[in-house]
């Protein structure tokens, strides 16, 4: 029988399985500005998975039985760690629930860092839990050490997906050196399981064990090598072959990416590369901007060579879409021939009467600054950009076509105009149904009427689109606060509603929300809008130059207006915005916002000598309200979204080790049965390498055929050579394989049945050496389909045929 794992031998594996697990997500530090908040408990639960799964196998319990039990007491764990209740039930899995949404929608809200408070890490905490039990069922429970680097490089995928950075080097030394562990743990184990050797006193190994009997004449016994080659030789070095191949991998994935500077190649971010945390990169513009505004270092970004005497809004990206959720860009189809190569473009919907002041610029990115929208000046005439950089003809923004190219360290330059938009043209001319596409109207069922009848009471007595504009952004400039301080994150609905909402909370925000709430009043209106994103004033350096930095990102929205095509509005107030474009200056009291629409107790502040910079160290917002997903968000960019796919990841390499997992149990099961299980064994063994096996052949005929297909497992040639001389330890072992099953079925009873029982473990030994002799004669495929989708699951456990056992296995 096989005994089972002591404590030591059991926890050992399992302690350095979730001790890898957990200092792999320390590569998730870059989500949150306080990675404690998950890794504390990470390591809780690490300690638990570990303990259970290690007692648990020691203890003989079966691995479905080992992971419920990890399962059910780590969810009582994540209960109590997440929101202090014990059981995840009553009240208790409401206040999880709640947790857990509230996590959603921070993913949902901000780009990483996210900030503490935002309640981000109880997604973190349900992601590692789900990924320390993957890796001890893959570890432990189906023993399969070298698999577990799977979802353990799914660990260190996630922040390289969407931090766009590497983890630190030391992480990933120490996450190899306990995968290493592992693996020589598991070499050892299977020595172990080899047992020892028998000297039959002239130094060679024994063909029996030590309970059979010699055996009777003309059955099949095969000498093999002499003891000292055998076990202790070999031993050490499977040993050494797992601690090799560990050691080595992580020394080839630290030293060869600081060894080739030439190339910039960088498996982690220790060599080439700028590292390091002070990048600024732009995926999604509105999540980026709400993370880039709340840093608490200022990064110069962009410098600017021009001679525009005032090259104030930097145009990144347009986001036309409004969904429940937030303002997206949309979905974007764009003709390969609209490249950034120079090309002139049309100014959409501008008068040819308006004149016009064309400016050039240079323009810089420091390599800070990574984003896939190219930022230009609107309206732009011409972009000139190295690189496959496509531009909308609807929304005249620049995206990356191929998904690495970025702005970071990119030279380009572009030519702009200056409108001059005459503010009695605007004030006259009158909206022309069908003239933009109808997607710049388009708001969710979901907005509230209060929306709409507040955009119509605070622009009472304008009838025009201008007038109507410039009311609305009046009303925001002197009815509401500008602050980064105590704001809840996002331009959705709900966020809408609460920010035009007055009373405690209310009318506070910054340019997202501004921005965000004048195109969707304007469209309730009935005028085509949009949200602008990018830099709002640039400073003049010594030199001449312009210079952008992180805290000059900025929102604003675009009106489209007749005569005029699209025109910039400033509703943030002066302490941010210190100023409102000229045209858009109020100049009769009808474009007033009228005092019914509630105006606020606190008067707006004086604008600051630097409005385009905070007044204080930017800071964090408190957790945002729940928010339920919808269609409209735009995919693949939201951190829940990622987080979701790392668990589907999990569940699918799960599924994908499930053969071998069943496999496996079957194998432990046999093996510590007799001789008739030892030999199903390796029928089924065979048949999972594609080698045939005769039904109904005896013993002797089927170990002859077997022996023919032997090979030895050092001969590393496509094909080997193969036959009992080439591998004598393997024929040995077959040879005892088949003396035991001619006595289980043939000896006379009372003669040789004992010899049959469970009790002579090295018959489950001789089936392992047989299998890996046979395995090193066919290909690396067929080893591997054995391994991952062996077809012997498709037959019944134990199905040798009855003419296999036969009548004459009691004979006399």
């Amino acid at each position: 029988m096989k005994q089972r794992p002591g404590i030591v031998t059991a926890l050992v594996p399992a302690l350095l399985a979730a001790g890898a697990t957990w200092l792999a997500t320390w590569s998730w530090r870059g989500f949150t500005t306080d990675p404690w908040q998950h890794l504390w408990p990470l390591a809780v639960l690490a300690v638990l998975v570990a303990l259970v799964g290690g007692l648990g196998r020691a203890s003989g319990l079966a691995s479905p039985v080992v992971l419920l039990g990890q399962v059910v007491l780590g969810a009582v764990a994540v209960s109590h760690l997440l929101t202090g209740a014990w059981l995840p039930v009553g009240a208790g899995w409401d206040a999880l629930d709640e947790t857990v949404r509230q996590a959603v929608s921070a993913a949902q809200a901000y780009g990483p860092p996210v900030p503490a408070e935002a309640g981000l890490d109880p997604l973190l905490v349900l992601s590692g839990w789900w990924c320390l039990l993957l890796v001890d069922a893959v570890a432990g429970g189906l023993g399969r050490p070298a698999v577990a680097a799977l979802p353990l490089l799914v660990v260190f995928a996630v922040p390289v997906s969407i931090l766009g950075s590497q983890p630190e080097w030391w992480v990933f030394a120490g996450v190899a050196v306990a995968w290493t562990g592992l693996l020589f743990l598991d070499a050892s184990s299977d020595v172990a399981r080899w047992g020892g050797v028998l000297d039959d006193g002239d130094g060679r190994v024994a063909a029996a064990s030590v309970d059979e009997p010699a055996a009777e004449p003309g059955t099949t016994t095969v000498h093999g090598p002499r003891a000292s080659d055998a076990l202790g030789v070999r031993s050490a070095g499977v040993r050494a072959t797992a601690l090799g191949v560990g050691t080595g991998a992580v020394v080839l994935a630290l030293a060869v990416p600081a060894s080739l500077p030439a190339l910039d190649v960088h498996l982690l971010d220790y060599g080439p590369g700028a590292g390091g945390d002070d990048g600024i990169s732009i995926e999604n513009p509105m999540t980026d901007l709400r993370r880039d505004l709340r840093r608490r270092d200022d990064v110069p970004l962009l410098d600017v060579r021009t001679d525009d005497p005032d090259p104030s809004y930097l145009r990144v990206a347009v986001l036309n879409r409004f969904g429940a959720n937030e303002w997206t860009s949309g979905d974007r189809s764009i003709p390969t021939d609209q490249v950034a190569d120079g090309q002139p473009l049309d100014v959409a919907g501008v008068g040819a009467t308006v004149d016009r002041t064309t400016y050039r610029y240079q323009l810089e990115a420091r390599d800070a600054f990574s984003s896939r929208w190219l930022p230009t000046y609107a309206p732009a005439t011409s972009v000139s950009a190295t690189g496959d950089w496509r531009f909308d003809t609807a929304t005249g923004d620049f995206i990356a076509a191929d998904e690495d190219l970025t702005t970071a360290g990119l030279t380009w330059s572009t030519t702009g105009v200056e409108l001059d938009l005459e503010q009695q043209r605007l004030e006259s001319a009158v909206a022309v149904p069908g003239a933009v596409d109808p997607i710049f109207t388009e708001l969710p069922d979901n907005v509230p009427g209060m929306v709409g009848d507040l955009a119509r009471e605070v622009t009472q007595g304008q009838t025009r689109p201008f007038g109507q504009a410039v009311a609305l952004q009046d009303w925001f400039r002197q009815n509401f606060d500008y602050s980064l301080e105590n704001v809840p994150p996002g331009n959705g609905v709900d966020e809408l509603v609460a920010f035009l909402s007055p009373g405690e909370g209310g009318r506070v925000g910054y340019c997202e929300q501004f921005a965000s709430a004048m195109a969707v009043m304007a469209r309730e209106l009935g005028i085509p809008s949009r949200v602008a994103v990018g830099f709002l004033s640039p400073e003049q350096q010594r030199d001449g130059t312009w210079e952008y930095s992180a805290y000059d990102m900025h929102a604003w929205p675009e009106l489209y207006l007749p005569y005029a095509g699209w025109v910039r509005f400033e509703p943030t107030p002066p302490t941010r915005a210190s100023g409102v474009p000229s045209y858009a200056e109020p100049t009769a009291p009808d474009a007033q916002p009228t005092a019914s629409a509630g105006a606020s107790d606190t008067p707006s502040q004086q604008a600051s000598a630097r409005p385009d910079r905070p007044t204080s160290e930017p800071t964090v917002a408190p957790r945002p309200e729940a928010a339920t997903p919808t269609a409209d968000e735009e995919p693949g960019v939201g951190l829940a979204r990622v987080l979701g796919g790392l668990l589907g990841l999990v569940a699918l390499v799960g599924l994908a080790s499930a053969p071998a997992w069943l496999r496996a149990r079957r194998r432990h099961r046999r093996l510590r049965g007799g001789p008739e299980d030892w030999w199903d064994e390796l029928a089924d063994g065979t048949r999972d390498l594609g080698l045939p096996w005769p039904d109904g052949a005896s013993p002797r005929s089927v170990g002859a055929l077997l022996g023919s297909r032997l090979a030895d497992p050092d001969d590393d040639r496509e094909r080997p050579a193969l036959g009992p001389e080439q591998n004598p330890e393997a024929a040995a072992a077959l040879g005892r394989l088949v003396s035991r099953m001619e006595r289980s079925r043939y000896a006379r009873g009372g003669s040789g049945s004992g010899s049959g029982s469970g009790s002579d473990s090295s018959g489950a030994a001789d089936v392992a050496v047989v299998v890996d002799g046979l395995a090193a004669g066919v290909r690396r495929r067929a080893r591997w389909a054995a391994r991952w989708t062996p077809r012997s699951l498709l037959r019944r456990s134990g199905s040798t045929p009855a003419a296999d056992r036969g009548p004459l296995d009691r004979v006399g």
